[in-house]
C-alpha cells in the first residue's frame, strides 16, 4: 500500500509498468500475428500483404489506450478520500 504520495507519483508508477507490459506484448506478438495471417490467406486467389507499419500503428495505439486508461485509473485512486473507501469495507 502506498501512502502519502502525489497524485503524479501514484499515476507515474503505474503508468510505466502498464506501458511496459504493453510495449513487451507489442513485439513478442506482431511476428506470430504475421504468420497466421499469412498461412491463412495462402489459399486465397486474391490476397493482400500485411505491411510492417500496419503493426507498428497498433502498436502505437494499444500503447495510447493502455497509458490513457492507467492514467486515469491511477488519478481517480489517488484523489479518492482513504477515510471514506475504509468506512465501506
Amino acid at each position: 500500500m502506498i501512502f502519502k504520495t502525489s497524485c503524479y507519483t501514484c499515476s507515474d508508477l503505474e503508468a510505466k509498468i502498464i506501458f511496459k507490459r504493453s510495449v513487451e506484448s507489442v513485439f513478442s506478438l506482431p511476428p506470430h500475428a504475421w504468420f497466421a495471417i499469412q498461412s491463412w490467406t495462402q489459399g486465397y486467389q486474391y490476397r493482400i500483404d500485411i505491411n510492417p507499419f500496419t503493426f507498428l500503428g497498433v502498436g502505437a495505439l494499444v500503447a495510447v489506450v493502455a497509458l490513457l486508461t492507467v492514467s486515469f485509473h491511477a488519478i481517480k485512486v489517488a484523489l479518492a478520500n482513504p477515510v471514506k473507501s475504509l468506512r465501506t469495507e
